[in-house]
């Protein structure tokens, strides 16, 4: 077993945030953690136990998902909009830390989809190019918020990336579903299997019941959201110029 100590902070830390520790054993797939979580000051500390086998990134998702249930919880309590964030994971043997950041990697292997994807991640230091008319439409900006929201919350992805592509298909037609499925996928060159690769999982989710997911499960629902929302991006800029070859 290895030891590490993640540390975090709650936000906004302005409310000084207390909590007392308490021990919690969590377990996906094969991997079992044991640990203590305490909250100080807004600081948050969890010293956990792992298997030598564990990747951090999944070290790190189980705990976003132990976190997140426990401000929920004091959240509802407080009746206080509150949120978290995990910063670094310190092997306590070795005495190295790493610095999370706040990226996702769903377009680190793009080889699933291949060219037919026509997003590709604009770099931290290049400067982005901003519409208004973009940002404030009401498709658009619904689907952003989605999409950040299956990168912090990734036991829920699939529903995220879901409601993600709906608001879209509302921006056809919000009164007749139909509709709206069929002008979206003409327009932004989509098949109906694609858009409902992962309509089943996002059902239970929305429906109050989780259903985890790995990681290939969670960068597809990414990636097919991600792609929707750029081309729904390019319509509206009027240089929407897709073949044949990348109907996705």
């Amino acid at each position: 077993m290895k030891r590490y100590l993640i540390e975090g902070r709650i936000i906004p830390e302005r409310i000084n945030f207390d909590m007392p520790a308490f021990d919690f054993t969590t377990t996906r797939a094969d991997v079992s953690l044991s640990g203590r979580l305490s909250i100080l000051k807004s600081k948050i500390f969890i010293h956990v136990s792992a298997p030598d086998e564990a990747k951090v990134p999944d070290i790190r998702n189980m705990l976003l998902t132990v976190i997140a249930d426990v401000v929920n919880y004091v959240g509802f309590y407080l009746v206080c909009g509150i949120s978290w964030e995990l910063e670094s994971i310190t092997d306590v043997d070795d005495r190295s830390t790493f610095v999370f950041g706040v990226e996702g990697h769903a377009f680190h292997d793009r080889s699933e989809f291949g060219n037919k994807l026509t997003f590709a991640p604009a770099g931290h230091d290049a400067p982005l190019q901003i519409s208004g008319d973009l940002i404030f439409n009401s498709a658009i900006s619904r689907a952003t918020h989605e999409l950040r929201n299956s990168i912090r919350y990734p036991d829920f992805t699939a529903l995220h990336c879901r409601l993600a592509i709906e608001a879209i298909r509302n921006h056809f037609d919000a009164d007749d579903e139909a509709e709206g499925w069929r002008k979206m996928r003409e327009a932004l060159k989509l098949s109906r299997s694609t858009i409902e690769t992962f309509q089943d999982i996002a059902a239970i989710q929305r429906h109050g019941r989780n259903t985890l997911q790995t990681w290939e499960q969670r960068r597809r629902c990414m990636q097919i959201a991600w792609e929707t929302t750029h081309r729904l991006a390019r319509h509206l800029q009027g240089d929407q110029q897709l073949s044949s070859s990348q109907i996705l």
